[in-house]
């Protein structure tokens, strides 16, 4: 879904600019609320064992 990966995409690009070109943290990973979503409805709708 092309409006998915767009909020997606700019969850991305927000926690990326805060960090100043620093390299990603766990921290940070922890912040993509919207990310973690999409990560969960993946593996529930596909997931990687039957």
């Amino acid at each position: 879904d092309p409006e998915i990966q767009q909020r997606l995409n700019e969850e991305i690009q927000q926690v990326s600019e805060s960090l100043d070109g620093k390299s990603i943290t766990y921290d940070a990973l922890q912040s993509m609320r919207y990310l973690d979503m999409v990560v969960s409805e993946t593996l529930r709708k596909w997931p990687s064992q039957p």
